[in-house]
């Protein structure tokens, strides 16, 4: 698919060998009318000199600036997304108190969507990253008020040791908390259920984050099909006395 940073915006038309409807339409991409031949590229009807115009863009590096900017729109929208994603994965699990894997799926889908809508549907590898790695953090971190509730009494003996117990405890809780449930599987072999449906998540957000590649086809004619000329009919036969 083209960058959408060039602007070109059009919807999706479909012929199906209809000639005629072919003829009365235009580009997608400048809205001139449609003359003897027309492209499919992603899927939306082009005149040639566009097709030639979308292909050279999609295969030409964007600059410095325009990398950047995506990335830091893909962070925030996916941080954004994470957030929520959380929110909603604590809020099934401290109701209900199961791991639902279509929560994990859903959480999955939200965070790798806003990724891909903040990166301008660019994909590729360093967007997949990200969105794996905020789908996991987004699934993780909905453990805490859990854990917190937990060790309630250990955080009054840290408080109680002052400001620096707490900055080193939280600097060693983080990594922790990551490896958590791979900790949790070494210790006791049922809990690779819980690792399973944060996998769901995470999968979701890397393929929905795939790069998409130009899809192009044609030249497709406009002529209309010529019907075959109707045989001419046979004289009457005479009639015999």
């Amino acid at each position: 698919m083209a960058d959408p940073d060039t602007g070109l915006q059009f919807d999706r038309a479909e012929f199906e060998g209809n000639a005629a409807a072919a003829a009365a339409a235009s580009c997608a991409a400048c809205k001139r009318t449609l003359a003897d031949t027309y492209y499919q590229v992603g899927g939306v009807v082009v005149c040639e000199n566009c097709k030639g115009t979308l292909e050279s863009e999609a295969n030409q590096p964007s600059v410095f600036s325009a990398r950047v900017g995506r990335l830091l729109r893909a962070t925030l929208f996916g941080s954004l997304a994470a957030v929520a994603g959380c929110a909603l994965y604590y809020g099934v699990l401290a109701i209900t108190g199961w791991e639902v894997g279509l929560i994990s799926i859903l959480v999955g889908v939200m965070v790798g969507g806003a990724v891909k809508a903040g990166a301008r549907r660019r994909g590729g590898w360093l967007y997949q990253g990200l969105a794996m790695f905020l789908t996991y953090t987004s699934i993780i971190f909905s453990y805490l008020p859990i854990i917190f509730k937990e060790a309630a009494g250990s955080l009054e003996k840290v408080q109680q040791e002052g400001p620096l117990a707490i900055v080193v405890m939280s600097i060693v809780a983080v990594p922790l908390l990551y490896a958590l449930p791979f900790i949790l599987v070494a210790q006791d072999g049922s809990a690779f259920l819980s690792l399973l449906i944060i996998g769901f998540g995470v999968y979701q957000a890397w393929v929905i984050n795939k790069k998409e590649t130009l899809q192009i086809s044609g030249p497709y004619s406009l002529a209309a099909p010529t019907q075959a000329a109707s045989a001419p009919e046979a004289p009457p036969e005479p009639i015999r006395p």
